[in-house]
This record gives C-alpha cells, sequence and structure tokens, in this order.
C-alpha cells in the first residue's frame, strides 16, 4: 500500500502508460497519425509481459497535469510519450542557478499543453520506481543541472552529484533521448527494445544496448540505473 496526496491506494506492483496522442501533429516532432499508440501498446504489453498489472492507456483528453500527478505516485513502472524537454521553470522553482525545471506536455493540442514539471513530480513522488521510460525529447539528458526528471522519480546521481549513476544496487532502469527524436524513430528503436526485453535472460540493459545497436543513431538514447537487474517486478 502507498499513501499519496489523494490517498491510500493499492499499488499491485502496478505500471502505467500515458501517450500525448494530439500532439504529434505534422510539423511538430513528426510522424504522428498511429505512432502514439503504436509506442504506448508496445510498452503495454512489454510491461505486461514482464509480470506488471498495468492500468488502461492515458490519452487524449485523460492526459492531464492533475490526473498524471494524482495517479502515476501508486505505480512501480512509468512510460510517458509525449513533448518533453528542458524547459525553464516557473519562477525557477527548482534550480535557481539556471532556471531549469524540465518536463513533458500533458494533451492537449500541437506543441502547446500544460507542462508536467519534475518540480511537480518530485514533490508527490512516492518510491520506488522500477522502470521509468520517457519516450520524449531530452529527458534522457544525463545532467542534473538540466535535467530533473531522472531525479524527481527517484534516481540518484553519481560522485559527481551532477550526472546520473550507471551503478546502482537498486531494482531500477531509466531510459530517454537525448536529442529531439521523432516519432517514426521512437517506434524503431522502442519496438526494438521490447522485442528483446521480454525475452528470456535478457534485462534493460542488454535490450537498450541491441535496440541502440540497430536504431540508436536517430534517438541517440540514454540509460541510467542499474546495469544488472533484470525489469522484473
Amino acid at each position: 500500500m502507498f499513501t499519496t496526496t489523494t490517498g491510500t491506494v493499492d499499488a499491485a506492483l502496478s505500471a502505467g502508460v500515458w501517450t500525448n496522442t494530439t500532439g504529434f501533429t505534422s510539423g511538430c516532432g513528426g510522424g504522428g497519425g498511429d505512432y502514439p499508440m503504436t509506442l504506448a501498446n508496445a510498452a503495454k504489453n512489454g510491461m505486461s509481459a514482464l509480470g506488471y498489472v498495468v492500468t488502461p492507456i492515458v490519452t487524449g483528453s485523460s492526459f492531464t497535469s492533475s490526473q498524471f500527478l494524482s495517479t502515476y505516485p501508486a505505480k512501480y513502472s512509468v512510460y510517458v510519450h509525449s513533448h518533453g524537454d528542458l524547459y525553464w521553470g516557473s519562477g525557477w522553482t527548482w534550480n535557481p542557478t539556471n532556471g531549469v525545471d524540465s518536463g513533458f506536455r500533458e494533451d492537449a493540442g500541437s506543441c502547446s499543453g500544460n507542462v508536467i514539471r519534475a518540480s511537480s513530480i518530485k514533490r508527490a513522488a512516492v518510491p520506488p520506481y522500477y522502470l521509468v521510460i520517457m519516450s520524449t525529447c531530452m529527458l534522457g539528458t544525463d545532467d542534473i543541472y538540466y535535467n530533473q526528471i531522472p531525479a524527481a522519480f527517484g534516481f540518484p546521481t553519481d560522485s559527481s552529484g551532477r550526472t546520473y549513476s550507471k551503478a546502482s544496487t537498486q531494482k531500477q532502469f531509466f531510459l530517454g533521448y537525448t536529442i529531439h527524436a521523432s516519432d517514426v524513430d521512437a517506434a524503431n528503436f522502442e519496438n526494438t527494445f521490447w522485442q528483446y526485453m521480454v525475452e528470456p535472460g535478457y534485462s534493460p540493459f542488454w535490450a537498450f544496448v541491441q535496440a541502440k545497436v540497430w536504431y540508436g543513431a536517430a534517438v541517440s538514447p540514454n540509460w541510467f540505473g542499474s546495469q544488472s537487474w533484470n525489469g522484473r517486478p
């Protein structure tokens, strides 16, 4: 059981999938069409195959800032496909040094919608979070100075205190992209990732390695967390 800002809920080793379907029209991210749901279904099926109880995909008008922040805390694993970036914060609320409060947009139209920011995610968070995938632009950036999303989900930095650790001994793996990636390229990478991930003997790290070999150049993927954890709850 977890206690969140909205009450006590049964986590049940659950996973959640959010996908922005209206924000990827022509001229705003590339791809569009069926790609957001293709990505979401691949994530849902992959997480289910790993043993998580995956709640229904959240999309369209249901994918709002308030909905995400009130429901994600009770999940063990989180997948988001949307517009993401190293956004400037409102009032420099997270990082007073440079004003960045990274995040991703709710599903509210082409290149618009409120930004669900790292500072808000951190305030609502109830760790641990095992598998976190940000299928967005830029949120795989490894420098906490610019990208606070992994930290908001409880992923630690290395001894430098500046970059995220790739030597965690906990059950945790974060995947994201470090450039402005298109839906088409993300779909190629993620479909390959999930194909390997659900195979016996594979871990998130080794599935990442295989997907990067085939399609990594187009999305510049990155990971943090554990190299040895098998991805299962």
